[in-house]
C-alpha cells in the first residue's frame, strides 16, 4: 500500500502540501471561483461567473415594483394574519387588522408590550404597508392572573 504522507517526513515546504492539509483560512481558488472576484477586471468576472455574475455586485432594488404597481389591501391584510398566526411569541387572537391604501391599523388587546411591539414590527415588515397605526391595549388583567 502506498504511503501517501511521505513527503511530510521528508521535510518538504507548506507549499508542497497536499490540498487536503491546507488551513481552512488559505485560498483556494480551484474550488471556489468567488475567492477574490473584486480584485479582477470586470471581464475576468464575466468570465468566470457568466451573465449573473454583472448583477451580484446590484443591490438596492428590492421592493420596488413596476411604475403606478399597488399591492392590494387585501393581499396586504392577508398576508399580515398568515404573518401573526406564524409568529410563535405572538398570541394574535384579539388583534384586528384593518388596511386601507397601504395604511395598516392594529386594534384589540394583548398581554404584554413586548407583544404590542412584536405585532406592529410583524405588520411593518410585509412589502406594500406605507405605515402602521398601532392602536392595540395591553390587558393588565391577564397579566397579573398569570403572576398570581
Amino acid at each position: 500500500m502506498a504511503d501517501y504522507r511521505r513527503h511530510l517526513d521528508e521535510g518538504h515546504s507548506r507549499s508542497e502540501r497536499d490540498w487536503s492539509e491546507r488551513p481552512a483560512a488559505e485560498p483556494r481558488p480551484w474550488f471556489d471561483d468567488r475567492v477574490k472576484t473584486d480584485a479582477l477586471p470586470l471581464r475576468g468576472r464575466l468570465e468566470r461567473g457568466g451573465y449573473w455574475r454583472r448583477y451580484e455586485s446590484r443591490t438596492g432594488f428590492q421592493g420596488r415594483g413596476p411604475k403606478g404597481y399597488q399591492r392590494s389591501d387585501d393581499r396586504i391584510r392577508e398576508e399580515i394574519c398568515d404573518c401573526m398566526t406564524d409568529d410563535p411569541v405572538l398570541d394574535a387572537s384579539e388583534i384586528e387588522v384593518v388596511v386601507e391604501q397601504g395604511e395598516v391599523t392594529l386594534t384589540g388587546s394583548v398581554e404584554s408590550r413586548d407583544q404590542k411591539r412584536r405585532a406592529e414590527d410583524v405588520a411593518e415588515s410585509v412589502s406594500g404597508v406605507r405605515d402602521v397605526t398601532n392602536q392595540l391595549r395591553v390587558s393588565r388583567n391577564s397579566a397579573s392572573e398569570s403572576t398570581a
